[in-house]
């Protein structure tokens, strides 16, 4: 008997902005958003970069999207 096919919890897909040729899955930094006016200025201007997210995520991550 197969087995069921897992849905992609939603929030899990939002986070993820791309995943390159060789796997790795770019992700935006946190913290972008709330409460952004007791940021400081470098903080907020860092937040808006995007990342490659650690290997020790990849893993889980890779299973939730399928």
């Amino acid at each position: 008997m197969a087995k069921q096919k897992l849905k992609t919890p939603k929030t899990v897909a939002k986070r993820i902005k791309k995943v390159t040729a060789r796997g790795k899955i770019i992700v935006s930094t946190t913290s972008a958003q709330h409460l952004a006016t007791n940021k400081s200025k470098r903080r907020r201007r860092a937040s808006r970069n995007v990342v490659v997210m650690s290997k020790g995520d990849v893993k889980q991550y890779k299973k939730l999207v399928g």
